[in-house]
């Protein structure tokens, strides 16, 4: 007896497939997430040292007073 030849996906393999991108877009949103708030937190602090800086070579060329608010 010959067998035909299977041409493509069953629907098995396919919920297969799908369930495990699934789980790995689970498992991997979260982790995006914290990254993404850490190179927030990175730029904020990188920004705030810029600003220190700025007012510290003000302060420097001023004789020591600072900018008014």
């Amino acid at each position: 007896m010959r067998r035909r030849r299977q041409r493509g996906f069953g629907v098995v393999e396919l919920l297969a497939v799908v369930g495990l991108i699934a789980l790995l877009m689970v498992i991997l949103l979260p982790v995006l997430a914290r990254s993404t708030e850490s190179s927030r937190q990175a730029t904020c602090l990188s920004n705030l040292r810029r600003i220190g800086g700025a007012l510290g070579s003000y302060a420097l060329a001023w004789d020591g007073h600072q900018p008014d608010a």
